[in-house]
């Protein structure tokens, strides 16, 4: 009788999920502590009593982070925001806001910002 080994992954930030999954895959039994009660750690959000939306913590997911997206679409989740402006604010109130292109032409970076600007 062959017992699996057992493994305990602490926080379910996008590490904490990628090791779950790959573990799992792995046959090993795995256990995910995580002390909030959503999993994503500082990429997880959500919306305030007004209605508007908080990610916490500063973050991107750029296209050619193709894990991250390959792991999204293997375990079939959908947690990105479908932002399309980006907005910065201090205690002061909103600082900055800018565009986010992800549904227009991809170009390499300095090309694609000047075909933008």
């Amino acid at each position: 009788m062959s017992e699996s080994k057992k493994v305990i992954v602490i926080g379910a930030g996008w590490a904490g999920l990628g090791a779950t999954s790959h573990l799992a895959e792995q046959g090993y039994d795995v256990t995910l502590l995580e002390a909030a009660p959503y999993p994503g750690g500082l990429v997880a959000g959500w919306k305030t009593a007004g209605g508007k939306s908080v990610e916490g913590g500063i973050h991107g997911f750029w296209y050619p982070y193709r894990n991250i997206f390959s792991k999204v679409k293997q375990l079939k989740l959908d947690p990105f925001t479908r932002f399309t402006r980006s907005s910065q604010y201090s205690p002061a109130g909103l600082e900055l806001e800018s565009p986010i292109f992800q549904n227009l032409l991809r170009f390499p970076s300095l090309f694609g910002l000047f075909i933008f600007i």
